[in-house]
């Protein structure tokens, strides 16, 4: 147990992708309500039930509600840190055994990373603590069926054919539709409406953008349209921290850099402009562990590395230069599970391949190397759902695909095989 002065934590429950879990990792956003005892070895234990709603226990929401079942009659204050502001304690009542209770949070507060809340009941002598930790786990990319593993995303270069391998394995195979190769592409993934789902992005020929909604093609939802000659998507994340995902443009021709916020066309913002010919985004991730996605910037001449903190074009912060003739990033993931983004390097004539521990230079760390002329690096996920990014690996040489568990070379584990194509498109 934790301890707090005057205080005792009988639970800590994190926020992770979006919603609330407690810490025996169950997932409030699946069950209708559940159940935690504060203190079994109390004679007068209280029993309190968080009970999920359709907007989900996360980050931006505004009201959270609590179930007391078989909760003594009596005045109980729900408190907050001190660092927090925008919101004041909520005392409330209850008068009987089965009384839901609505604290709703002030319109100018948003929980970000590193804040908590917590409910004090005070009885008697003792004062209990049910913590909710708002500190930001692993991400979990490419979750298609909301169960906190990553999900292979496949699409068939022939037919159009779009499934995926459930948490990376061959044996779960589900079939998500088809779309014709030659007029519609993938352009990324991610949970646009903030459902814990990820949604495929797709880019029409004649400029359409829209989402297949949870990876299915039935679920159709327009996003706006632009010309597929003058912008491209350059990457997915959640830049203003509401839970929802962004999808980051580029103008071809003069470098301008915006965001449709939460996948939608009407909300646009810009964030900045850079020549294309000097430089290219090489990722997305949270580098800073602030909850809010950076956009990771190599410069094509010098291979300078550096970052747009939240995605701002004005909170430029350099992390170093390398060579690109000789490495080149090939993901971002949080291989150490310290909830900070981790970029992952290749060499290109070694194989070599290590991370820099929240994209910091001074803080390399070796994962292993894998002959290039035989294998290539297909994507970055977390298939285990043990907070640590996974490396997806592809043999060049045979239908072999495989992963090396936490980046870990060591941890090599095969996931299936996969014809040539069959390509990866988002994994």
């Amino acid at each position: 147990m934790l301890l707090y002065a005057g205080g005792y934590i009988a639970g800590v429950m994190t926020l992770a992708g979006g919603e609330l879990f407690l810490n025996d990792a169950t997932d409030f956003d699946t069950l209708t309500s559940v159940n935690y005892v504060l203190d079994t070895a109390e004679t007068d234990a209280r029993m309190i039930d968080i009970t999920a709603n359709s907007d989900h226990l996360g980050v931006g929401a505004t009201t959270y509600s609590l179930n007391l079942n078989n909760t003594a009659s009596g005045e109980y204050i729900l408190i907050f840190a001190d660092s927090l502001t925008g919101m004041n304690n909520k005392q409330f009542s209850v008068t009987n055994n089965n009384q839901l209770v609505d604290i709703t949070v002030g319109s100018d507060f948003t929980f970000s990373n590193g804040d908590y809340l917590s409910l004090h009941i005070n009885h008697a002598i003792n004062i209990y603590e049910l913590v909710a930790d708002f500190s930001a786990a692993g991400s979990i990319c490419s979750d298609f069926n909301a169960n906190d593993t990553s999900d292979i995303l496949w699409r068939n270069s022939s037919s159009g054919d779009v499934g995926m391998w459930e948490s990376g394995e061959a044996t779960n195979w589900s079939g998500f539709g088809s779309a014709p190769v030659a007029t519609w592409s993938i352009v990324g993934v991610g949970d646009f409406n903030g459902d814990g789902h990820a949604d495929i992005l797709w880019h029409g020929s004649d400029g359409t953008v829209g989402s297949w909604t949870s990876g299915d093609a039935n679920e159709w939802q327009g996003r706006g349209s632009v010309p597929i000659a003058s912008w491209e998507v350059v990457g997915i994340g959640d830049f203003d921290g509401n839970g929802n995902s962004d999808i980051l443009w580029q103008n071809k021709a003069n470098g301008l850099v915006g965001t449709w916020e939460s996948g939608d066309g009407a909300n646009w913002q810009a964030r900045g402009t850079v020549p294309r010919a000097s430089w290219e985004v090489v990722g997305v991730g949270d580098f800073s562990n602030d909850g809010q996605a950076d956009i990771l910037w190599q410069n094509r001449d010098n291979g300078m590395i550096g970052v747009w903190n939240d995605g701002d074009g004005n909170q430029w912060q350099q992390l170093g230069i390398v060579s690109r003739d000789a490495w080149e990033v090939s993901g971002v993931g949080d291989f150490d599970a310290d909830g900070a983004d981790d970029i992952l390097w290749q060499h290109k004539t070694t194989g070599l391949v290590g991370a820099w521990n929240g994209g910091d230079a001074n803080d390399w760390q070796q994962l292993g190397a894998a002959p290039r002329a035989n294998w290539e690096i297909a994507g970055v996920g977390d298939f285990n759902g043990n907070d640590h990014a996974d490396i997806l690996w592809r043999s060049k040489t045979s239908t072999t695909v495989g992963m090396w568990e936490s980046g870990d070379s060591n941890n090599w584990q095969q996931l299936g095989n996969a014809s040539a194509d069959w390509q990866v498109q988002i994994a």
